[in-house]
């Protein structure tokens, strides 16, 4: 008989409960570590953001700082002559406050050299280009514009390259004329207007230099011949100026604030693209003429500009009755201007002096106002960071 085989006891297994606990504290344990991790990573990177963010700042800051003391405003991308503050730093937060208008000082002087027959009737119109501040003295004045006719000329002939760049680059026989003699013969002028060769050939480009820099008449009249009359007419009409009916050359009829609208518009690059205002301005930068305007700015700061000179005569070589205008966007570091003064008088000394009297006072006073004015945002920012 086979006995029995012995019943085998198998141990219980562990209960399950206590597998799930640990693997939950681990699980915790782990979590936690990767919300530390992750937390402590969070705070060095906001830590090194703020720190970036202020050392970008504070560089911008000094960048600027640097700009505004420079002698002559420039860019990154060669267009220092249009629109330089927005157009330079549109990406910087800045703050510029309007000038407090100075117009009695101005007026005030006028009224001295009228009584002192300095002059006979003076126009000032200013402008200042960040804010729009204006004023005008007499601005409902009429003049001949005379070689201030020329920049329109200018805007015409860069309007037509705008569409064809070639055409700067035709070339065109230059003719003697009668222009010289007649000048020559005139009181007060001793020498030729025209630096051109006869039987040379210029170029577009050339005639436009001869035309602004050395405000060449034969050189001005070769240019519109490039160009109907019918389109000259047509430019500045789009630029809100019509030419008055039975139009002569001894004619009034321009106005310090309507003639202003020309360089307005090369400044704003509103009529000819960004390259052809700059363009435009960097010759205007280069006329030649030392008085008035000129004269009154210290020769650090550029200006864009160009003087205007008509004579009556009462014979045929004696002149009674000048007029002297002189336009100008002065480029002031953070606050270019645009002033534009005519005269009448008989005595062309005399009309230089009141014209660079007048524009001392306005530069004089823009510089004493800049210098006071508030820092901008970006030190505001700093104050409150330090805070």
């Amino acid at each position: 008989m086979r006995k029995p085989e012995p019943t085998r006891v198998t141990k219980p297994a562990p209960p399950a409960k206590k597998n799930k606990k640990s693997f939950s504290i681990i699980s915790i344990i782990v979590l936690c570590l990767i919300c530390g991790f992750s937390l402590g990573w969070y705070l060095d990177l906001t830590k090194s953001k703020s720190i970036v963010l202020k050392r970008y700042k504070k560089e911008v800051k000094q960048e600027i700082e640097n700009k505004k003391h420079s002698v002559q405003i420039k860019d990154t991308s060669s267009m220092p002559f249009i629109n330089p503050i927005s157009f330079l730093y549109s990406r910087v937060p800045m703050q510029f406050d309007e000038l407090k208008s100075f117009k009695p000082q101005v007026y005030h002087y006028i009224l001295e050299a009228c009584k002192d027959n300095s002059v006979e009737i003076v126009s000032v119109y200013f402008r200042d280009l960040n804010n729009g501040l204006w004023f005008g003295i007499n601005e409902r004045e009429k003049f001949s514009p005379a070689s201030l006719y020329k920049v329109p000329v200018l805007i015409a002939i860069l309007k037509k390259a705008q569409s064809d760049s070639s055409i700067l680059k035709e070339k065109i026989v230059y003719v003697e004329s009668d222009n010289e003699t007649v000048l020559l013969r005139k009181e007060g002028i001793d020498m030729p207007r025209t630096k051109m060769l006869p039987l040379h050939e210029y170029s577009v480009e050339e005639l436009i230099h001869h035309m602004i820099v050395y405000s060449d008449n034969d050189a001005t009249v070769m240019l519109i011949d490039k160009m109907s009359h019918d389109y000259l007419r047509q430019v500045k009409k789009d630029l809100g100026f019509i030419d008055p009916l039975n139009l002569t050359a001894e004619s009034n009829y321009i106005t310090v604030k309507a003639y202003s609208t020309f360089f307005r518009v090369l400044f704003n690059a509103s009529y000819l693209n960004k390259k052809y205002s700059n363009m435009a301005l960097e010759i205007l930068s280069r006329a030649e003429y030392p008085y008035g305007i000129r004269a009154a700015i210290p020769d650090r700061i550029v200006i864009s500009h160009k003087f205007g000179e008509r004579d009556h005569f009462t014979s045929p070589y004696h002149a009674q009755i000048r007029q002297l205008h002189h336009v100008a966007i002065v480029y002031y570091p953070w606050k270019p201007f645009l002033l534009n003064i005519m005269t009448k008088g008989d005595d062309r000394v005399k009309l230089q002096k009141v014209i660079q009297d007048i524009a001392e006072i306005i530069y004089t006073e823009v510089d004493r106002q800049v210098r006071l004015m508030p820092k901008n945002n970006l030190d505001k920012d700093k104050e409150r960071d330090e805070d």
